[in-house]
């Protein structure tokens, strides 16, 4: 996305596709909430499991 937005039109001189852009953070936006959400709770039980 990074790639697409800002170093490709730089890089390769291309005027950037926004709507390919903007569909792949709302398609991977809520994915990584939920896993945003998981991994944390996993972090909260393993700093409590190794005394933190």
């Amino acid at each position: 996305m990074f790639y697409s937005g800002f170093f490709g039109p730089f890089i390769y001189a291309y005027a950037p596709n926004w709507g390919k852009i903007i569909f792949h953070l709302q398609a991977f936006l809520p994915g990584d909430i939920i896993m945003g959400i998981i991994g944390g709770i996993l972090a909260y039980y393993i700093a409590r499991a190794v005394g933190q």
